[in-house]
């Protein structure tokens, strides 16, 4: 309890500083010559958009957030980030969801994974993107991510009855994969 104790003051001043980073759209764009949280050091090179990964990863802070209010039962700024979140979920469904597809950034990198796994995808179509996701990794056994999606993807394939994917993705010996 320490830990959230003392991380929790930090996480809101942090959510606040990413929140301070759009034009008003809340999709958290990466500035010139300046920094990029996006997702990076990929076997291949990286697509997915990095104004995306910030975006999700302010998603994540918010999540993490609610979380530490209910575990310490303190709400006190709680609505701003629930409204925040919301309009957060917004703005990723509105510039970076194909509903014709089921994908995120046209899942480049795993973006869908991002999506799913940090709550933006909403529940009439979270299963259409889950198998979409799951069908891409099983026709590309491959680690297409970087640093940050590769946290996601195996997590991701065995929490979705994908555990004979995320294994295939382990043992592929071709480039670019860990069996190599």
């Amino acid at each position: 309890i320490r830990c959230l104790e003392r991380t929790f003051v930090p996480l809101l001043k942090w959510i606040r500083h990413l929140n301070s980073r759009h034009d008003g759209n809340y999709i958290i764009t990466r500035e010139e010559q300046g920094w990029c949280l996006g997702d990076w050091l990929s076997p291949r090179q990286i697509y997915i958009d990095a104004d995306y990964v910030n975006t999700c990863s302010l998603l994540l802070c918010c999540n993490i957030y609610l979380e530490y209010c209910d575990i310490l039962g303190d709400f006190t700024n709680s609505q701003e980030i629930i409204e925040l979140r919301n309009n957060v979920i917004k703005a990723i469904n509105r510039d970076y969801y194909n509903s014709q597809t089921f994908e995120y950034d046209e899942n480049k990198n795993g973006a869908n994974m991002f999506a799913i796994v940090y709550g933006a995808v909403n529940e009439e179509n979270k299963q259409k993107v889950i198998d979409k996701t799951i069908e891409f990794y099983r026709l590309n056994p491959e680690v297409n991510t970087g640093i940050v999606g590769t946290r996601l993807l195996f997590d991701f394939l065995s929490n979705n009855g994908a555990k004979d994917v995320a294994l295939k993705i382990l043992t592929n010996k071709k480039y670019p994969s860990y069996g190599y």
